[in-house]
């Protein structure tokens, strides 16, 4: 599952906020985040296991598409079941709301 980097730092703050911590500098986020990504996708093609790419965002909002290419990749399942397990409401950390930072 992709997923731009800055939502993943802004839901962590967050989280890390309704937990009563101090959130980490999205600087260093963004720089940790970034190279554990490249590593990971790095070390993933050197092997020979097979390997579904999804865009979170993509994924919400088209879920039957991305249904039919997880039930096809898993030669498993019914694309109606995949997809309505996908929740919209899941997304909560989107890009354009960003701006925002006193949320």
């Amino acid at each position: 599952m992709l997923r731009r980097l800055d939502e993943v730092i802004s839901s962590q703050g967050r989280m890390m906020k309704r937990l009563g911590q101090k959130p980490t500098a999205p600087e260093t986020l963004q720089s940790v985040y970034q190279s554990q990504v490249e590593r990971t996708l790095a070390c993933l093609q050197k092997t020979r296991i097979a390997l579904l790419k999804l865009d979170f965002r993509d994924l919400i909002q088209n879920p039957h598409d991305h249904a039919r290419q997880i039930v096809s990749f898993v030669k498993s399942g019914m694309p109606e079941a995949v997809a309505s397990v996908i929740s919209p409401d899941l997304y909560r950390e989107k890009a354009l709301d960003l701006a925002d930072p006193s949320d």
